[in-house]
């Protein structure tokens, strides 16, 4: 009643809103029809009417759901007002299933982008203060008051304590299931219904009467006593916080003192001499705190402390299992607070390489915050060495008559400090000139070569304990600590800071990036001081920004970070491996970003930048396969078995590159991705918590830490930027050596990097071809198409070309153009050939169509539904068998998959996911089902009837694995993916999948399908069939082929004929094996389980292995000269490809082979050729 209400008060002001949305073209020709349900049996009907959006009232009345593109489920009425009241926290309500959507979201996008500013996003948004008041008001209507007291008077308002402090209700003195029951903001609440939940869940309601409150200006009063209490309540709060930190930290050296003390006694105990030496170590170690020893023993003490302090909270909320969660979270906050508060103090103590680790660690927005504030503090508040020392450090490096003209003021303090060194400003009067000018003199610590030494020594004591108390769970530390040692200790030799500084300077120069690096003074330049051009700047920071320069554009400096990072790894090799905010300043006069302190630097060699570069391209294109390649050639070795996940990897760097957000929404991201992260380790796999890999290189972690600071930055100044796209436009240009030459723009498109098209069309045969040549070629400029091939045939006796066409290029990196003679990939349409190549063999005789699969040869889930052998070959080639899983449990591993009698093994062995009957696309199956029939029942090999189906076209350009003359690909184009980055529906997706799999029971024999092949996603992802290498040489029937666009029109124009089949046959070929009575539903269930995998939106109905394709997909009549009796037939592929049989007085063929998925439609362009070939038939 309560979601009904809420639904018939919503409807008026959503009929509002449509009024002012200009919908574009393209939807109003989709029509797409959306469901938003609210609860279980109520909702709204969206859909389109005379070109306005119209609103309609849907009721459940027990039959189901309308069909509809999209249905969008809301829980509840609470859900609904939260999302109203934070757009923002939609990806943890899809996480905890509050809000979930199914069927194709691009619709619902289309929709609400509308055209230009007359959105129905932005009318919506117009709307939401008018529909946030409708809404509570028919929920309080519904609800009613079951507290007891209908209306009270303000003082009881004025006397309603905050969320802090109130853990009951006022009227029936029964306990809130949630802390944050009520909040007074000013007077316009206590004027609102606010409603409550216990926590046996019945709701509660506290109604202000108006009348009864009295008068405004003693309302304003109490409202503001009350705001006064509460914010001493916060102060007191925080002082007793403080004070309990203060308290557990003071207790940790207490509890120390005493373990010494009992350990002392018990050695008294037992023997004197023991006694004495340890209270002499003892002491030895409190008189001599510099000395190496002392530093070691205070790190592996602190260490010790913390793992203790760690294991003791984490036994405690473990025990206490059936504790609430607020109160377990409030334990863990605590230990973090005291624990953050301890490490500080220790590491400050401590200084050298602690330090700087601190800083670096202090940036990453994963771990909790009271570690991010007080690690924080190590960037700005460490002690300088006094200035003696530093003038002693001067002399001694540029010598005393050098030195005598550097004018250092004592009287003010350094500029900055560092755990190496720290920075003062100067005067300096060069040799012959006759002023001086201002420049800043670096100069290090005394003691801070020995102390890095001396820690990285205990740091490596450390690893090596980490790795030997889990060795599953950490890889080998030896080359991370390596690459470590090297570069810190590099930062302590000034001059190679000076020489790194000026390659970066040069670097910056060569690639026009907007950046500045401080010139450095060649004159004053040794081991342990250097000095450089003084630059008049403010920190790059949302505060200083905010004070000091508030008019800068602060888009374009975040646009100049990423860009110059891109240059670093993908360009130049030298990358900045001390990423923090201390070392960023944004300069007065001109604006510019300014890079400081490049003494922490890794040197890639060119081989490494061309990795790295091809890192981010794989990570953009969502290359699975090409990502496992560029991580091992950067020094990743791979642990083999179930660990090895590139579907999880690209997941982890596709959201380190994902496009910033403000700080407030990047927190709740980074939250999210975290307890996603814990869940999968506690609750997910075994093999979550064990590391893939073996061996990973040093230069990873810092690549890591580069991506912190590009996204904290980022999200610190409040711009949102697609980080892996300005990358990206370096990385492109290092990998495209026809446009090394062109400067990457940090907002290029990569269609931008394609070859132009030629101005000049070629010479089309007719108007058909012409005018699908003009819209192949308008969808490669809009980059919807990256090569595509297209040909269609006359399928009549008098069988000619009508149209045949080449557009774009053979790839990303592939500039070499797309002809008629070049091969594609056909994937899924393959299994269109191996049907008539079956059929072939019933036409010959040698098999039935009601012959059964022998039981050696597959296994059923009980047999059939007619006894214990196996499907018939008309259940085979009608997808009815009931092998439609993904993979069998055999097929584990890349070699298993490429190996043709290993995979067909593993599928006879399989046992099928249901019984033969219901129709359900067998994506991954029905190759093998086919070589089965051949080999079991035909005594043929499948190779053998390929062949022959291949002879008898009269061209020769269809086969089933790549021919050894398409050497390198250089007449192949392999499939690849549109190039974007992780955005919000990426993300919201993520979360709700992996949330899917760890939080809910999987009940549908589709939902078990899906956790089955949760970690071997790799295994069928499209960027396997792209590799020219093994894949595409190995024989995978059902998943790939490979043909040209004519020889797949004559494939389906000769079974058009009859000289393929006999007539009857051809008749069978096209006639739906859907059951009775059956609307598809199956079909639709497999998709929307197993979409992430393999989409499978578009194969829902077959006939005897061709696919029923229905004209109101594309939206046509299905026929040529107004017949449309005959249904059109063919196979679509899931990279967009397909190939369709036009039926009818002047029957074609029309085959087009894309070779780039389109992610939103990949079919739209197959849609718009049927349309024109269509319209040209008719006319």
């Amino acid at each position: 009643d309560e979601c009904a209400a809420v639904i018939a008060a919503v409807l008026p002001v959503l009929e509002v809103s449509a009024q002012m949305v200009d919908l574009p073209q393209s939807v109003l020709e989709a029509s797409p029809r959306i469901l938003w349900r609210l609860g279980d049996h109520a909702g709204i009907l969206i859909s389109l009417a005379g070109g306005r959006i119209k609103f309609e009232s849907w009721q459940d009345p027990g039959q189901g759901c309308p069909a509809v593109d999209v249905t969008v489920r809301i829980s509840g009425v609470d859900t609904l007002q939260r999302l109203l009241a934070d757009p923002s926290s939609a990806p943890a309500l899809m996480m905890r299933r509050k809000v979930r959507m199914e069927g194709n979201t691009s619709s619902l996008t289309a929709l609400l982008a509308g055209s230009g500013g007359a959105s129905l996003q932005s009318a919506l948004a117009g709307c939401v203060p008018a529909l946030s008041d409708a809404i509570r008001e028919a929920a309080s209507s519904a609800r009613g008051a079951t507290c007891g007291a209908t209306a009270t008077t303000m003082a009881a308002a004025a006397a309603w304590v905050p969320d802090e402090a109130s853990s009951t209700c006022m009227c029936c003195a029964r306990a809130f299931m949630s802390s944050a029951a009520v909040t007074i903001a000013g007077v316009v609440a206590a004027f609102a219904a606010v409603h409550v939940l216990h926590e046996d869940n019945a709701p509660g309601c506290i109604r202000f009467d108006a009348e009864s409150i009295g008068a405004a200006s003693e309302v304003k009063k109490d409202v503001e006593t009350l705001q006064a209490q509460l914010q001493e309540m916060r102060q007191n709060q925080l002082d007793f916080a403080k004070a309990f930190v203060r308290e557990a930290v003071d207790q940790i050296w207490f509890i120390t003192q005493v373990v010494l003390v009992a350990f002392a006694a018990a050695l008294l105990r037992w023997r004197l001499a023991a006694f004495l030496a340890y209270s002499a170590s003892l002491a030895a170690l409190c008189m001599a705190k510099g000395s190496v020893l002392y530093r070691q023993v205070h790190v592996f003490w602190s260490a010790f402390v913390m793992f203790v302090v760690y294991k003791r909270t984490k036994f405690r909320t473990k025990r206490n299992r059936h504790a609430d969660q607020k109160a377990i979270e409030k334990e863990w906050m605590q230990c973090h607070a005291v624990l953050a508060r301890f490490l500080f103090e220790q590491i400050s103590e401590l200084g050298g390489f602690w330090t700087k680790l601190g800083q670096q660690v202090s940036m990453n927005l994963g771990i909790p915050l009271p570690y991010q504030m007080e690690l924080k503090k190590l960037q700005d508040g460490l002690s300088p060495s006094p200035l003696h020392e530093v003038l002693a450090t001067i002399r001694a490096e540029f010598g005393a008559e050098r030195s005598a003209r550097i004018s250092i003021d004592e009287t003010a303090g350094p500029l900055g400090v560092a755990s190496v060194a720290q920075v003062h400003q100067a005067m300096w009067l060069a040799p012959g000139e006759t002023s001086p000018r201002k420049i800043v003199v670096k100069v290090q610590h005394r003691s801070a070569a020995r102390r890095f030494k001396n820690d990285f020594w205990a740091a490596g004591v450390l690893a090596r304990l980490i790795v030997l108390v889990d060795p599953e769970g950490f890889p080998d530390m030896k080359p991370i600590l390596k690459t470590m040692r090297e570069v810190t200790l590099n930062e302590l030799d000034f001059k190679l800071e000076a020489a790194n500084q000026q390659r970066a300077s040069e670097a910056v120069r060569a690639s026009k990036v907007n950046v500045v690096i401080p010139s450095v003074v060649p004159e004053l330049v040794g081991t342990k001081a250097m000095a450089m051009e003084f630059i008049d700047g403010v920190r790059l920071s949302s505060e200083a920004l905010e004070a000091e320069l508030p008019g800068i554009d602060r888009s374009q400096l975040v646009a100049a970070l990423v860009d110059h990072y891109g240059v670093q790894f993908a360009i130049d090799g030298l990358f900045h491996a001390d990423p923090h905010p201390g070392n960023l300043l944004v300069e007065r006069g001109s604006g510019r970003l300014v890079v400081l302190d490049w003494g922490m630097c890794i040197t890639l060699p060119r081989h490494l930048t061309q990795a790295y570069a091809k890192l981010f391209y794989a990570v953009a294109s969502t290359d699975l396969w090409l990502l496992t390649d560029a991580l091992q050639e950067v020094g990743v070795t791979f642990k083999e078995g179930d660990v090895f996940e590139p579907s999880l990897f690209m997941g982890i760097f596709r959201f380190a590159l994902r496009d910033s957000k403000p700080v407030e929404m990047a927190g709740q991201e980074i939250e999210k991705t975290m307890q996603l992260g814990d869940d999968l380790y506690w609750k997910g796999p075994k093999r979550y918590q064990k590391s893939p890999f073996d061996i990973m290189g040093g230069e990873m972690l810092y690549l890591g830490k580069a991506l912190e600071l590009l996204y904290m930055v980022s999200s610190d100044l409040g711009v949102s930027h697609p980080i892996l796209q300005t990358i990206l436009g370096r990385a492109f240009g290092r990998l495209a050596p026809w446009h090394a030459s062109r400067r990457a723009a940090s907002d290029a498109s990569p269609q931008q990097f394609l070859p132009a098209l030629p101005k000049s069309l070629p010479k089309a045969r007719n108007s058909l071809e012409g005018e699908i040549l003009t819209l192949l070629q308008n969808f490669y400029a809009e980059g919807k198409l990256l090569g595509a091939q297209l040909c269609v045939l006359d399928s009549s006796s008098r069988a000619g070309v009508l149209a045949e066409v080449s557009v774009g290029v053979h790839g990303w990196l592939k500039p070499e153009p797309v002809t008629n003679s070049t091969l594609f990939n056909l994937l899924d349409i393959s299994k269109l050939g191996l049907a008539l190549a079956v059929l072939r063999l019933v036409d010959a005789g040698r098999i039935k169509l009601n012959d059964r699969l022998p039981t050696h040869s597959t296994s059923c889930v009980s047999g059939s539904s007619s006894g214990d052998d196996g499907p018939t070959v008309e259940d085979v080639l009608g997808h009815r068998a009931g092998f439609w899983q993904l993979l069998p449990p055999d097929i584990a591993e890349l070699g298993d998959m490429l190996d043709y009698e290993v995979a067909l093994k593993a599928w006879q062995n399989a046992q099928g996911a249901e019984l033969a009957g219901s129709q359900r696309y067998h994506s991954g199956s029905f190759g093998y089902l086919c070589a089965s029939v051949c080999r079991h029942l035909a005594g043929r090999e499948l190779q053998e009837v390929w062949d022959e189906l291949a002879a008898a076209l009269p061209t020769k350009d269809l086969h089933l694995t790549l021919p050894p003359e398409a050497t390198d690909a250089r007449d192949v184009a392999l499939p690849a993916k549109a190039i974007t980055s992780m955005g919000f529906d990426e993300l919201s997706f993520m979360f709700s999948k992996l949330g899917g799999f760890l939080y809910d029971e999987a009940g549908s024999a589709p939902a078990r399908a899906a956790r089955e092949i949760w970690g071997r996603e790799h295994l069928l992802d499209l960027s396997l069939f792209a590799r020219t290498g093994d894949a595409a040489r190995a024989k995978m029937p059902g998943l790939q082929a490979f043909g040209t666009a004519r020889a797949v029109a004559s494939l389906v124009a000769g079974a058009q004929r009859g000289r393929l089949l006999s007539p009857a046959l051809t008749r069978e070929l096209s006639q739906s094996r859907r059951p009775a009575g059956c609307d598809g539903g199956a079909g639709r269930e497999l998709s929307e389980e197993l979409g992430h995998v393999f989409k499978m939106e578009c194969f829902q109905e077959f006939g005897l292995g061709a696919q029923i394709l229905r004209p109101e997909n594309w939206g046509g009549s299905g026929s040529g000269g107004g017949r449309p009796r005959q249904v059109p037939w063919g196979h679509l592929s899931r990279s967009g490809s397909g190939v369709v049989a036009l039926p009818g007085p002047k029957p074609v063929s029309v085959a087009l082979l894309v070779n780039m998925a389109n992610e939103e439609d990949e079919h739209s362009m197959l849609w718009a050729v049927l349309r024109t070939v269509e319209r040209h038939l008719q006319g």
